[in-house]
C-alpha cells in the first residue's frame, strides 16, 4: 500500500430542491446506508443499502419544512 493515498469514499450525488444545489451522501462506516443533509435547511436524508436496490447514483431530494 502506498502511503498518503486514501481510498475514495463511495457517495451518491444529490440535488436539493430547497437549496438549488448539489450535495453528497457518503456511505456509512458500517456500509449499510448512504447519509447526507441539505446545505440550506439541514434536512437529513438516508438511503439504505441492501438487496433489490438500484444502480442509480444521482437522486433528487425535495426538502419540506
Amino acid at each position: 500500500m502506498v502511503r498518503g493515498l486514501a481510498r475514495p469514499t463511495p457517495f451518491l450525488r444529490l440535488w436539493f430542491d430547497c437549496a438549488g444545489l448539489y450535495g453528497r451522501a457518503a456511505r456509512s462506516v458500517q456500509g449499510d446506508a448512504y447519509t447526507g443533509c441539505c446545505p440550506r435547511c439541514g434536512k437529513k436524508i438516508s438511503f439504505p443499502i441492501g438487496p433489490g436496490g438500484t444502480m442509480k447514483r444521482s437522486f433528487r431530494v425535495t426538502c419540506t419544512p
